[in-house]
Formats: C-alpha cells, structure tokens, sequence
C-alpha cells in the first residue's frame, strides 16, 4: 500500500509533558488541535502527528510535532519485547536565546571554550552538534579536575572519589555521557527537552564546582581567626 492521508484531532484532549517556556520547567500540556499524517510504503508506515498544545499552568501555546515509524524500535530488557521508539519535537525551541552563566569568566579556559560553543550549537539549533557538546564539556571538567580512568565512565566515577560530584550527580552525567554517546557514533539528534534538561544539570555543575565557590571567595574574603 501507497500513499499519504491526513486525519484530524486524533489526539485532541489529550496530555503530554513537556518543558513550558514560561514555566521554564516540565509541566502538562493539553493537546487543544491536532493533524496526524499517514505516510505508507510497502509494508512500512510512519506517523507524525502535529499538535497546538497549551500548558496546564499558565495557558501558554506552543507547537508539537512527533514522529514514529514501524520500522524503529529498541529492545526493551525490563519488559522484554521490542518498543517503538519516537522523536519529539517542540516550537519555539526550548533551547533558543539560552543565556549564558553569570561569572563564565571564573570557567578554566578550556571548559569555557567548551561551554560556549555548546550554548553557541543550541541557539543555532543544531541537535546533534549540542549533544557531543555536552560530552566534550563533561571531558573538559574531568581533564581539569585531573579525574582519574581509562574512559569517560570511569572518570566521572572519579569524580564522586574526589568529592567534586555527589553520587545523585554523578548518575546524571552518565546520562549526558550516554546522550553525547549518540550524536557522537550514531548521529542521533538529542530532543529539546533534553536537550534544555541536560543544560540546566551543567549550569548547576559549572556553578557549584567553580563559579559559586570562585564568587564566595570574592565577596567573603578570608578573616583572620579570632
């Protein structure tokens, strides 16, 4: 069978979560219009569904696009059976106009060379480019904290060793790693919504480990000891 057909408000009414960009955090969104295309070939078939969605607190309107097709899935070894998997997609870009850190002069050269073109790769929307981005920058901290191991893994693993990064932080750069993982072998583009996730968690990194010390330092200045 051939061919491509659109149907409409198929999934009007209905729930997804996503990053509000008001809220600036996950929230419901509902599906208030929607257009679903068809596109069959052979014995293949993808889907993509187009949708206004307005967020659950605020009423903001923004526009969903996800895509899936009979031909991409993964196995999943907790259920034990193969999932289809699906791309999302979100309007306006929940990367776009990020800004950069206050005190981004306190980074080491070459984890600051790294943050700002990964913030340069966002805002110019380039997916694949802004996840490998996120695994040179956790490389880049790594190499400046001297972390130890004969990969990346474990040096994040090192990092939790020398009190750098909490354990909870620690499982949250593996995540990134295995994102930068991706774009790096398989060209794989990150979604928005990790994407946006994803610099929030280095935001947080970069300030704890060197800018929020660097400033204390600066407006609490050493006292003699009574």
């Amino acid at each position: 069978m051939h061919g491509r057909t659109y149907t409409h408000d198929n999934t009007n009414g209905a729930t997804v979560r996503l990053i509000c960009e008001v809220c600036k955090i996950d929230q419901k969104h509902a599906v208030i219009k929607s257009v679903r295309r068809t596109d069959e070939h052979d014995h293949e078939t993808a889907i993509t569904e187009y949708e206004i969605v307005q967020c659950l607190n605020c009423d903001e309107l923004s526009f969903r696009k996800e895509y899936s097709d009979s031909e991409t899935y993964y196995y999943d070894h907790e259920s034990d059976e193969n999932v289809h998997d699906f791309t999302v997609d979100v309007y306006p870009s929940r990367t776009a106009g990020r800004f950069k850190l206050k005190g981004i002069f306190f980074l080491p050269p070459l984890v600051r060379a790294a943050y700002e073109e990964l913030i340069q790769a966002l805002n110019g929307g380039q997916k694949i480019l802004a996840g490998l981005g996120v695994r040179v920058l956790i490389e880049m901290i790594c190499k400046d904290k001297s972390a130890e191991g004969g990969n990346l893994y474990k040096k994040i693993d090192d990092l939790v060793r020398m009190g750098v990064l909490t354990p909870a932080g620690c499982e949250i750069l593996h995540k990134l790693r295995s994102m930068g993982n991706d774009s790096a072998h398989e060209a794989r583009p990150s979604s928005s919504d990790q994407l946006s996730l994803a610099m929030d968690v280095v935001d947080n990194l970069l300030d704890s480990v060197y800018i929020h010390p660097k400033m204390a330092a600066t407006v609490f200045p050493v006292k003699d000891q009574v």
